[in-house]
């Protein structure tokens, strides 16, 4: 983060202030640390919103030493491998657990530092808080049974078409009164195909030739709920 070209009548220092003080604002309410190790991958600096462990626990240690990573196996054997390559890295997740032993998730990104020789000086990057997007991705699946028992267990038939009135979601109870074979609707159509075929079945067949000739030509109103 630069000092603001703007600021007249300012000192380099107080710039520089500013600078460091707007910055310290954004890691308080990030839910991030940002970090910087040596040239032995070891930390040196962490800063942020509250840390995961007293500053006695992390310093000088490595992330998967801190973190209990098992260097020999996935992933952190592939991690380990990237930054001993002194290559960037991004989105590298993990399970850790904080001091009080509560287990997070978080998503690490870094890239090395290099001096003016070339030679290599440490990682700077930052770790992001991920727990609630990965609890989410644990209650999809058990969410995604429910809703789908409940849909099943409805008393009257669903179904439910997208903008290009394809068929997205059904339930078994819409096939019998409508008389559609399962398999037509496992496949997806478009509802044109479900028109044809209660045309095809006769379920018209005793309206005149104008209500046919709308039940070929009609789309579904996007403005009502319900196809009758």
């Amino acid at each position: 983060m630069k000092p603001d070209k703007d600021q007249t009548g300012v000192t380099a220092e107080q710039a520089l202030q500013a600078c460091e003080s707007r910055f310290r604002d954004f890691m308080d309410i990030a839910v991030a640390w940002f970090r910087e190790t040596d040239e032995f991958l070891r930390l040196v600096r962490l800063e942020g919103q509250e840390a995961l462990h007293p500053r006695e626990t992390w310093l000088d240690q490595t992330r998967s030493e801190l973190h209990g990573g098992d260097p020999s196996v996935w992933p952190w054997k592939e991690h380990i491998e990237t930054l001993q390559a002194w290559q960037p890295f991004r989105q590298f997740e993990y399970q850790t657990a904080t001091s009080d032993g509560e287990a997070v998730w978080v998503s690490a990104s870094g890239r090395p530092i290099f001096a003016e020789d070339g030679t290599s000086k440490g990682y700077r990057g930052v770790t992001i808080d991920i727990t609630a997007h990965k609890r989410a991705e644990t209650e999809a699946p058990e969410k995604i049974g429910l809703l789908e028992a409940t849909r099943e267990h409805m008393d009257q038939g669903l179904i439910m078409v997208d903008a290009t009135e394809t068929v997205r979601v059904y339930n078994h109870r819409v096939l019998e009164p409508l008389e559609l074979p399962p398999d037509l609707l496992r496949e997806q159509p478009n509802f044109s195909a479900i028109r044809e075929q209660q045309l095809n079945q006769g379920e018209f067949r005793h309206r005149d030739e104008a209500v046919r000739q709308w039940v070929e030509s009609r789309s579904v109103d996007p403005h009502r709920d319900a196809y009758e």
